[in-house]
């Protein structure tokens, strides 16, 4: 009966022995662009429930389990898997504790890595590049910006993360595309050809005056491997870009409508002869980095020698080699009120 009870005994022994709650991460040391795996591993015994502390400060991407079974030499062991693919949301050293409903607990350290590494490692295989011309703008003025990905590398997959944030602008997106696919060219990339894809074209304007904060894109890359199935995954971008936006100048000039800028003009007479009663029509054309959608209408004083009406033909804005450009065409009839001749008044715009 001894002997019975010593073997039952020896038997649960080894059963617990066998039994282990196991914590693993792929990767200790990652940094806030990489994506690694965190395992809650269950050895010989059922998934129990359990949670883990820390876990908040790392994005869950994905969620898998698995059943795997092993068998050397005689010896069977079975492990049920929960698998976490996460990316970590700051840099820091962050402790993960998984503890069991049966008081079963283990714990890893994982070490978040500044980017600088990891960026100068992964710039030249690509970038991100945000392009901005200046980083002060006066208030109403308008501010070009441009986003380009660029590879000297083949890539598998290239999907936005995030979207750029403009929380603090309103913002017109002119992005071309082709056939519903980013625009491709090839460039120079650290002195070899390279490919770049216009991500994002777009025209911001600040809501008011002081230092504002935009957010770049943020892109998660797959570069291909060995195996068909699987694929090496990286993220840039995501980063903070500051402008100042300068209030206007107290002092400004009498008709001021907040065009800074500069302008240039174009002016095309119809005609320098008419008849009492009959229209001279200017079509003025102005063009330049002022924004031309504050002047509704050109600041024409009343005149007595001409009935004056005034309309706009066309208006249109783009960016040119980075930099703002808008073109306001305006159509002025000048109706002469007597014969002789007479002088049209002067139009100027502070």
């Amino acid at each position: 009966m001894k002997k019975t009870s010593l073997c039952i005994m020896m038997l649960l022994l080894c059963k617990l022995s066998f039994s282990e709650l196991v914590l693993n991460a792929s990767n200790l040391s990652p940094s806030k662009n990489e994506d690694f795996n965190i395992e809650v591993s269950f050895l010989n015994e059922d998934k129990n429930k359990y949670a883990i502390e820390g876990i908040d400060n790392f994005d869950i991407i994905s969620k898998g389990s698995t059943n795997s079974y092993n068998s050397i030499n005689g010896k069977t062991t079975s492990a049920k898997s929960d698998i976490y693919r996460v990316r970590a949301k700051s840099e820091g050293k962050f402790s993960l504790k998984v503890r069991t409903d049966k008081g079963e607990e283990k714990s890893i350290v994982i070490d978040v890595q500044k980017n600088e590494t990891i960026n100068s490692s992964l710039s030249n295989r690509f970038i991100l590049k945000s392009i901005i011309p200046k980083n002060g703008f006066y208030f109403g003025e308008k501010i070009p910006y441009e986003e380009y990905f660029i590879s000297g590398v083949r890539v598998s997959s290239l999907n936005i993360a995030k979207s750029p944030d403009f929380k603090e602008f309103s913002v017109k997106d002119m992005t071309p595309y082709s056939n519903n696919n980013y625009i491709q060219n090839t460039v120079d990339f650290n002195g070899k050809q390279g490919v770049q894809l216009t991500l994002f074209k777009g025209i911001l304007q600040a809501n008011n005056s002081g230092v504002k904060k935009l957010s770049s894109s943020s892109l998660k890359i797959g570069e291909p491997t060995r195996d068909f199935f699987y694929e090496n995954t990286s993220y840039i971008g995501g980063e903070d870009i500051q402008i100042e936006i300068k209030a206007l100048p107290s002092d400004a000039p009498h008709d001021f409508k907040g065009v800074v800028g500069t302008l240039n003009s174009l002016e095309s007479w119809k005609a320098k002869e008419v008849n009492v009663g009959e229209a001279i029509t200017l079509t003025l054309t102005l063009q330049g980095s002022g924004n031309l959608a504050l002047i509704d209408n050109l600041p024409i004083e009343e005149n007595i020698n001409f009935n004056i009406f005034q309309n706009v033909k066309d208006y249109n804005e783009k960016i040119i080699d980075g930099k703002y450009f808008n073109e306001k065409i305006f159509e002025i009839a000048f109706i002469p009120k007597k014969s002789g001749i007479q002088k049209t008044p002067s139009i100027n715009i502070p």
